[in-house]
């Protein structure tokens, strides 16, 4: 039986959104079903117009109900985001169940980790059930447990060359 893989996208969060989101046009524009669901982002992000383009090609999923960043809100803000969030990662364990998409992005779900909102022994048992799904998460922080259920790492940097006349 096989099992869909696991991808990490780590680095500077623009670029593991970049990288990530130019996948799932890719496989899109390939036809398969690709689902993307974004966390820390806040409520803004699902009105902005690249978002709202890209589907219904590829499903965009947003739990927060902040239009501000996670970071920037109250101790009780915070809380109800932190609820939304579960509500949105119990929504990825439906969508892997049912196995009703070929690839699913967790956007920032490695930033989850970083906060202490869920564990990586978490994050694996809700992979667990992935089936033929390929799952593909970004983010900036990075734990020794997460290497050792991925499949594939893919570390991305900035490096900004010096240019010479």
């Amino acid at each position: 039986m096989g099992t869909g893989k696991i991808v990490i996208y780590n680095g500077d969060s623009e670029e593991t959104v970049s990288a990530a989101l130019g996948k799932a046009m890719f496989l899109s524009n390939k036809g398969e079903k690709v689902a993307v669901i974004q966390f820390l982002k806040g409520k803004g992000i699902q009105n902005a117009p690249l978002t709202r383009r890209l589907e219904p090609e590829i499903k965009m999923f947003h739990f927060e109900k902040s239009l501000r960043d996670f970071e920037g809100l109250a101790p009780e803000e915070k809380e109800e985001e932190i609820s939304n969030i579960r509500n949105g990662l119990n929504y990825a364990r439906k969508v892997l169940s049912a196995g009703q998409f070929d690839s699913l992005f967790l956007d920032e779900v490695l930033e989850l980790i970083g906060m202490g909102i869920i564990t990586a022994g978490e994050l694996e048992k809700l992979l667990s059930v992935r089936g033929f799904t390929d799952v593909f998460l970004t983010g900036c922080s990075m734990c020794e447990e997460v290497f050792t259920f991925a499949d594939e790492i893919i570390e991305l940097k900035s490096i900004k060359y010096k240019k010479y006349n």
